[in-house]
C-alpha cells in the first residue's frame, strides 16, 4: 500500500470520527471499537476481493456470492454463540409481525444495496464508492440545517472536509495523477 493511500485512509478515518461528533473522552473504547475497525477492514477487503477476483461474474453474480458468504458467516456466529450459551443466541417468538418486516428488509433491501455497492465499487473504486458512507453524518446535518431543525456544527463540517481530502488523496498516484482505474473511467466518459 502506497504512502498516499495509507495517509488518505487515516485522514478519512479521522474525518469520519470528527463528522460523527464522537468524543474519546465521553465514550469507553473497548472491544466494540475493535470489532468496528475489524468490520471496516474486512468489508473493504471483501469488496476489493470480490471486484478483483470475481471479475468474470456479473455484479449480480458477485452480489449473490457475497450475500451467501455473509449468510454463512452470520449462521456460524449464531451457532458459536448458541454453543457458548451466550445471550446473543436467545431467540424470541417468531410471528408474521416479526418475520414479514425481516424478510422485506433482508431480501430486497440488502440485495439491492449490495448490488449497487458492488457495481459502484467495481466501477469507481472502493474509496470513492465509500465516500458517501463516511460523509453520511454530514449529509444528515445539512438536511437538518436546511429544514431548520439543527445547527451547522463546525467540527462535523471540518470532519467531512477531511474525509473528502482523504478520499481524493488515496485515489491519486504518487506522481500526482489520478489512479489508473479512475483515470480510465474519466477518459471513457469523454
Amino acid at each position: 500500500m502506497s504512502a498516499n493511500v495509507s495517509f488518505g485512509i487515516l485522514l478519512a478515518l479521522y474525518g469520519g470520527y470528527l463528522a460523527t461528533g464522537a468524543s474519546i473522552r465521553d465514550t469507553e473504547i473497548g472491544v466494540g471499537i475493535l470489532l468496528c475497525l475489524a468490520a471496516i477492514f474486512l468489508f473493504a477487503w471483501a469488496t476489493r476481493a470480490t471486484t478483483r477476483q470475481l471479475d468474470e461474474l456479473s455484479p449480480t453474480g458477485q452480489t449473490t456470492v457475497t450475500m451467501m458468504g455473509g449468510a454463512l458467516f452470520s449462521c456460524a456466529l449464531y451457532f458459536g454463540f448458541l454453543v457458548s450459551g451466550s445471550d446473543e443466541a436467545r431467540g424470541g417468538v417468531v410471528t408474521v409481525d416479526v418475520l414479514l418486516p425481516f424478510l422485506i428488509y433482508l431480501i430486497p433491501s440488502s440485495g439491492i444495496a449490495q448490488l449497487l455497492w458492488i457495481f459502484g465499487a467495481g466501477r469507481l473504486g472502493i474509496m470513492i464508492a465509500s465516500f458517501h458512507m463516511n460523509a453520511a453524518p454530514f449529509y444528515v446535518m445539512l438536511i437538518l440545517v436546511t429544514l431548520s431543525h439543527g445547527d451547522l456544527e463546525a467540527r462535523r463540517a471540518l470532519g467531512a472536509g477531511i474525509v473528502i481530502v482523504g478520499v481524493i488523496l488515496a485515489q491519486l498516484k504518487i506522481g500526482g495523477g489520478p489512479s489508473g482505474k479512475l483515470k480510465k473511467s474519466v477518459h471513457q466518459r469523454m
